[in-house]
């Protein structure tokens, strides 16, 4: 580990676990021609991983890094939300990146990220754009705030709680203190605990939005996010939502609506997911949520009734095609 005295602008906090191909390219997308910055850039790892693979991947590459870095291998697997944890409460620098093991920032994104809160100084919260890729990295869609702007705290939450996806992990740049002054993230929320802390930020700080991509996003099988579309996990997307209804930033019309878009969303997004990756049994399960007693109370969503409607009729379609085929 190289020692540097001067606390550092901007520490990336990297959880990894048992992906030693994506962390070397996660890594890469950090030190590759970027050695200008070294010297206001924290790197630290945290590895809940099964085997030594993820280190072997580190030590080869940071070895040869000039700036700051530190890697842990945990004696003891943390579990997700531990481990994110450890690894913001490790850094030292004055704001933090959270890019997991599976995503990479984009070439210049380093540059970008770092001249741009330099610039701002005055704001605790960065929302960047982000590619949002496949698991052979190619390119989905760009998504990105359209314009240059300070949200105040009660717009960035309606933003935030009505579209379930305004926030991809990478593209958020956090000033450390804040979770000092605010906490860390909650297991409690299980999966949806980046929710539950993006809201709390915002609540406090609002978030600057700069539409330009910084990193991308990998959607793959592997991700954590695809074992997240069930129940207990409404019930903790509800929980938000009272905890939202507590800040009295919003009235109660704004987040009764937001939260039936919210959750519309969600379950439509898991189901499609699944639709697209044949897997035809466990999409039906997720879009069956709309029927469960949790959903009870959440409102009509004009936004996403469409959608809804449509998948409806192709699941009626497709348990009729299902009992044909066991019948003829």
């Amino acid at each position: 580990m190289v020692l540097i005295a001067k606390q550092p602008l901007l520490s990336i906090c990297i959880p990894a676990y048992n992906r030693p191909e994506w962390l070397w390219r996660n890594i890469t997308s950090i030190i590759d021609g970027n050695d200008d910055y070294s010297k206001q850039l924290e790197i630290i790892i945290t590895d809940d991983s099964t085997s030594l693979e993820c280190q072997e991947v580190a030590s080869a590459l940071l070895d040869r890094w000039p700036g700051q870095w530190n890697y842990i291998n945990n004696p003891t697997r943390l579990g997700m939300v531990k481990n994110w944890n450890y690894s913001l409460e490790l850094a030292t620098g004055n704001y933090v990146l959270i890019l997991h093991d599976d995503d990479f920032l984009l070439q210049n994104g380093l540059a970008i990220i770092l001249k741009t809160i330099q610039a701002n100084p005055v704001y605790s919260l960065f929302l960047f754009g982000v590619h949002l890729v496949t698991d052979q990295e190619k390119l989905m869609r760009v998504q990105a705030p359209r314009s240059e702007h300070y949200l105040s705290p009660q717009l960035a939450i309606y933003q935030l709680l009505n579209q379930s996806s305004f926030v991809r992990f990478p593209g958020l740049v956090i000033q450390r203190q804040l979770f000092q002054d605010y906490g860390y993230f909650a297991e409690e929320f299980g999966p949806a605990t980046d929710i539950a802390m993006w809201l709390k930020l915002m609540s406090h700080r609002g978030v600057y939005c700069v539409p330009r991509a910084t990193a991308a996003y990998r959607i793959h099988p592997q991700a954590l996010t695809m074992g997240m579309f069930k129940v207990q996990t409404l019930q903790q997307l509800r929980a938000i939502f009272n905890q939202a209804r507590a800040t009295n930033l919003l009235t109660p019309a704004q987040l009764n609506q937001a939260e039936a878009n919210f959750l519309h969303q969600f379950i439509l997004a898991g189901t499609i997911r699944l639709i697209k990756q044949h897997q035809w049994a466990t999409a039906e399960e997720i879009f069956n949520l709309f029927s469960t007693q949790v959903m009870e109370g959440v409102g009509y969503s004009l936004k996403w009734c469409g959608l809804r409607w449509g998948l409806g009729m192709f699941w009626q379609v497709w348990q009729l095609w299902q009992w044909l085929r066991g019948h003829l």
